[in-house]
């Protein structure tokens, strides 16, 4: 069955599709819930809000938003983009959308997600850095921020008949639908769905794990924020090199003894040696180019050749520590950013 039309409202709740059905329309609302597919069905429309809460399919489906206006229907005033809004209940293994908005799409609830197929520019909310969440993540937000300060801020709330989940089943829709991108070879754009999984595995985690995921996200963006991991690379080289300058040299230069015998032709003789290493660098352009030097070798993992203090022999055991750690971290976000 093939139809071609303009609507107001285009409702589908309770119909059931027998054969293969393709729908082409310019509709303000597509209302599906509960709708059942027995063989493939296309809606391909514009200026449209689907609802497919609770369908049920057992062929394909596929959402397909229209970039030009449908030969011989006119359009509708107001944006031409459609929006899917609910996802909850359906059994994503066969469904397909294309193009389509989903910055106030509620997932929570829906089967196998980790099986959808997303096509084309698919839009998600968005939220700090340009991150793409979901809508899911805006409600439970907005709801604690109220309970908090009394006002949802720049949180989405719920609209009204929504329920507002906890981070535990946000993240698990994270993971299913990171899962689904990964699939599809898109490594960079699963990797706001593995930034939002991990900030909703620390919002529902206890105080030790929280603190450990706080380190993660604090220093590298969860291994996803180069520039992060490189600028703690930079802090952790200026506070050693300061640390060094200041107090990771001795003052003094060491003297040393050695004794031992030697044999001469009037018998062994009793002999002392003093050996006096070179006066170390005191004034502060040399201090501060030795510093440079044991750091740099510090970050990457080399012995210095150079004598230290007490205090400076740990300050550079934490930066040969700290050092790969985060030079690792920065390079694994860049791969994370890069890979296809």
């Amino acid at each position: 069955m093939w139809v071609h039309c303009r609507f107001e409202t285009l409702s589908l709740n309770g119909a059931v599709a027998e054969g293969e059905v393709r729908v082409e329309a310019t509709a303000g609302r597509v209302p599906a819930r509960g709708m059942r597919v027995a063989e493939r069905v296309t809606l391909r429309l514009r200026s449209a809000r689907v609802d497919l809460t609770d369908l049920v399919c057992s062929g394909p489906v596929s959402v397909h938003a229209l970039a030009q206006p449908i030969t011989g229907v006119p359009d509708r005033d107001g944006p031409a983009k459609v929006a899917v809004i609910s996802l909850r209940g359906v059994d994503a293994e066969s469904l397909t959308l294309t193009d389509v908005d989903l910055s106030e799409c509620t997932f929570a609830g829906m089967h196998r997600a980790d099986q959808i197929h997303l096509d084309g520019d698919c839009v998600f909310a968005t939220g700090p850095g340009r991150r793409r969440l979901l809508a899911e993540e805006h409600h439970w937000r907005a709801e604690r921020r109220t309970a908090r300060r009394g006002g949802p801020g720049r949180r989405r709330p719920a609209p009204e008949g929504v329920e507002v989940v906890g981070p535990r089943r946000i993240e698990a829709v994270y993971r299913q639908l990171r899962k689904a991108l990964e699939e599809g070879k898109n490594e960079p754009g699963a990797a706001d769905f593995y930034y939002g999984e991990m900030q909703m595995r620390r919002a529902a985690a206890r105080s030790a794990d929280r603190l450990l995921l706080w380190l993660y996200w604090a220093v590298s963006g969860y291994g996803l924020r180069a520039r992060r991991a490189l600028v703690w690379v930079l802090v952790v080289a200026v506070l050693s090199i300061a640390g060094m300058t200041a107090f990771g040299f001795p003052q003094n230069a060491k003297a040393q003894k050695a004794t031992g015998t030697i044999v001469t032709p009037a018998g062994p003789q009793a002999v002392t040696l003093t050996i006096r290493q070179d006066d170390p660098a005191k004034n502060l352009p040399e201090r501060l180019e030795k510093a440079v030097e044991v750091t740099v070798n510090a970050v990457i993992f080399r012995s210095p050749d150079t004598e230290l203090t007490t205090a400076g022999r740990y300050l550079n055991i934490v930066v040969r520590i700290l050092g790969p750690i985060l030079l690792g971290l920065a390079i694994l976000a860049i791969r994370n950013q890069v890979k296809r």
